[in-house]
Parts: C-alpha cells; sequence; structure tokens
C-alpha cells in the first residue's frame, strides 16, 4: 500500500523534528536495554504516576462518572490509574512490536475455533473493527494467522520521522499494508475490501463528522465508517478487543456484528454502528481499567453535519476514514 509523502517542512521545522527524534530514540533505546516485561512494567508505572498529575486526569474521571455513576469515587479513581498504566504498557509494547510479534505463540491466546468461525477462507473479505483496549495493535493477528490480509489505517504522528519508525513497526503486524488517513483512504480501502483482502479499523473514538450513538446510557458520537464500509460491499463484519491478562500476556476476542440490509441505508448503517458500541460496552464494562477513558467521547461540541447525510450515495466516497485510530504516541488525544 503506497505511503503518502507530506509536505517537505522548512530548514527550522526540520530541525526541530530531527531533535525530538533524537530525543525519542533515546527513550527507546532505554526501553529496548530492558527485557519486554520489564519495559512494559516501568512505563505502566511511570504513566500511572505521573499521568494522573495532568489535566485530563479530570476528563478521565469526568468520563468515569458519567459512564458508571453506580461506583464509588475511589473505584473510579482506581480505574483511572489502571487505565493509565495500560496507556504507558502500550506506549512500551509499541516501540517493541518486532519482540512481541516474534514471541507470539506465548503472548497471546485465542479460540482456534472462533478464528475458524470468523475468518475461514470462504470469509476472507472482512471489515475488523476493534476499540482502544487492551494493546489494540496486536488484535488482528488471529486473522492473519489464519490467512486474511487485512489493511490497516493509522494517523500520522506529527513529526514524519517518529511517524516513519512506528510505522515500521506497525507493519509487522500489518504486513499486508498500512494507510495514513487521508482524503483518499476511503475509496482505496473499498478498493482492496472488493479485490484482495480485508480491513482493520479502530471504531470507539470520538467522531466530530459522525452519528450518535448510545454508549453507557448517555448519547456519543461514533465513526460510522466501518457499517458503512461492510454493508456497501456485503462483507462480514467483525468487532474484535485484546484483553491483558497478566504484564504481556493477551486473549484476543472475537463477536459478530450483524448488520441489516433494507431500503434505508441510513437506518441500517446506524443500526450496525449502534450493535458496535453495544459490543464495545460490554467489553469494557468487564475491563474498564484496560480502555482509553481520556478522549471526549461523549463532548456535546462536535459538528452534525453528516448526521443526516451519511447514507446518502451509493459508494463510500463521502470523504476520508472518520475516527480510525488513535494512540498514547500522539500529543493530541482529544
Amino acid at each position: 500500500m503506497p505511503h503518502r509523502q507530506p509536505d517537505r517542512p522548512g530548514p527550522l521545522r526540520r530541525l526541530k523534528y530531527r531533535i525530538e527524534y533524537g530525543l525519542f530514540l533515546v527513550v527507546v533505546g532505554l526501553l529496548r536495554l530492558m527485557p519486554l516485561d520489564m519495559a512494559s512494567a516501568v512505563m505502566g508505572r511511570t504513566w500511572r504516576v505521573l499521568a494522573p498529575l495532568s489535566r485530563r486526569q479530570q476528563r478521565v474521571l469526568g468520563n468515569l462518572e458519567l459512564a458508571m455513576p453506580e461506583k464509588s469515587a475511589a473505584e473510579r479513581r482506581a480505574i483511572a490509574l489502571g487505565a493509565w498504566e495500560n496507556l504507558g504498557r502500550v506506549f512500551a509494547e509499541t516501540l517493541q512490536l518486532d519482540r512481541i510479534v516474534a514471541d507470539k505463540e506465548n503472548r497471546f491466546s485465542w479460540s482456534e475455533e472462533g478464528v475458524a468461525n470468523r475468518f475461514g477462507t470462504d470469509s476472507d473479505h472482512i471489515v475488523l473493527v476493534s476499540l482502544h483496549l487492551g494493546n489494540w495493535e496486536a488484535v488482528i493477528l488471529p486473522a492473519v494467522a489464519a490467512g486474511v490480509k487485512p489493511v490497516g489505517v493509522y494517523r500520522e504522528v506529527k513529526n514524519p520521522l517518529v511517524d516513519d519508525y512506528l510505522r515500521r513497526k506497525r507493519m509487522l503486524v500489518f504486513p499486508h499494508g498500512l494507510l495514513s488517513k487521508g482524503h483518499d483512504t476511503a475509496q482505496t480501502l473499498l478498493g482492496h475490501l472488493r479485490r484482495t483482502g480485508s480491513v482493520a479499523l479502530v471504531g470507539d473514538l470520538r467522531e466530530s463528522k459522525g452519528i450518535d450513538v448510545s454508549f453507557f446510557g448517555h448519547t456519543a458520537s461514533a465513526t460510522y465508517f466501518p457499517a458503512m464500509l461492510a454493508r456497501h460491499c456485503r462483507v462480514p463484519l467483525v468487532a474484535g478487543r485484546c484483553v491483558r491478562t497478566e504484564g504481556v500476556h493477551f486473549r484476543i476476542d472475537t463477536a459478530p456484528i450483524d448488520y441489516p440490509v433494507t431500503g434505508d441505508r441510513t437506518a441500517d448503517v446506524a443500526a450496525a454502528t449502534q450493535a458496535i458500541h453495544d459490543v464495545f460496552e460490554g467489553w469494557i464494562r468487564e475491563t474498564p481499567a484496560q480502555w482509553m477513558w481520556v478522549q471526549r467521547k461523549w463532548w456535546a461540541g462536535r459538528s452534525r453535519r453528516r448526521q443526516s447525510r451519511h447514507g446518502e450515495g451509493t459508494g463510500v466516497a463521502a470523504g476520508a476514514v472518520e475516527g480510525a485510530e488513535m494512540d498514547p504516541l500522539r500529543r493530541d488525544t482529544t
């Protein structure tokens, strides 16, 4: 898959990027001096201590109070600490994806029967939608092991040198291609899904141009793109999660998402998007300390420009892939 080339920055910006990249490599080097499990634990502990001191801690606690009012303030604070620790671990593990993939037989477990049912050779055209829970970077490993050829979508890091490093790491998990989010991403994914393979997206983020869903009993913003893509191509829609079981060990689960195909395309996509979030909510309730609570999922100030027209037309040329990915290595976690 082609990788979009960024605009060439000026000399001062290039110098800034080089300095940032040098500091980034120092962090990478320090983490890679440690065994994988130690690096993950150290970074998790660091985020657990330092992240609650940031202004985003109040956002996390506010989201938890909105979503889980039945829990005490102390319970919500404990969940917040666990969520920060998980983000720190994902940071360290993303920088060592090569080691994780090389040891995947010992690091991951999944149901072979479930994989056969979800990712059999007769269904190699699939839309896989996951959420930011556990270590979401590795959720497609069972699909790849079953012979599926998923293409992933990611949001570029502002520094192109850092972005290139992270992209090369993620290509170990996405051997069939990674696309940076852009104006032509939707059409590229559609062509790939029709011709040769599957698509993997992260679908739990706030989407300013998305649609409304009910999430933890409140109205939240959601991307409709995974549901729209699956319905348009009439391919299976599968939700996936990668749960941290202990340290750098994980279990990957999948769940089929049934979507209607009626004469009302808009209603069909909305129903499928709601079904995705119903599965996500159930999974988050099981392990709330592993979800990324820092996002503005329930933010009321989003745009509704596409609320009434996301189902128009016969293709997916409604625009770029919306809400495709977010990761703790980016500065902007809004």
